[in-house]
C-alpha cells in the first residue's frame, strides 16, 4: 500500500479538512455572536480593529488593550499579530487558552 492510500486510512481528517472544519466553527461561531465577518471570509472578522471579538471574555481584551496602551506609553512593543482578526488566529486562540486555565 503506497503513503497516500495509507494516508485515507488514518483516522484523523487531513490538513485541508480540518482546517476547513476549524473555518466552518469560526464562522458559526461569530455569526451566532452577530459579529460582521469579512464578506469572502467568513471566518475571519470585517476589519483588524474588531480583534476585541475574537476574545471569549471582554475581561481577557480589555486587559490586552491595556497593556498595549501601557507598552506604547513605555515605548515598548506589544505587537498584535496582523491576523488577530482572523477565526483561526494562534494569537488570539493563546489568549483564550490562557483565559482557560487561570479560570
Amino acid at each position: 500500500m503506497n503513503s497516500k492510500q495509507l494516508a485515507k486510512r488514518w483516522h484523523y481528517p487531513r490538513h485541508k479538512e480540518f482546517e476547513k472544519e476549524l473555518r466552518y466553527s469560526a464562522s458559526l461561531w461569530f455569526a451566532n455572536k452577530g459579529f460582521p465577518v469579512d464578506s469572502k471570509m467568513p471566518y475571519c472578522l470585517e476589519k483588524w480593529d474588531n480583534w476585541k471579538e475574537n476574545i471569549i471574555l471582554p475581561e481577557i481584551s480589555d486587559y490586552i488593550e491595556s497593556f498595549k496602551n501601557r507598552s506604547e506609553v513605555e515605548r515598548k512593543p506589544f505587537p498584535l499579530h496582523k491576523y488577530i482578526h482572523h477565526g483561526l488566529s494562534s494569537q488570539a486562540m493563546v489568549f483564550n487558552f490562557k483565559m482557560q486555565i487561570t479560570q
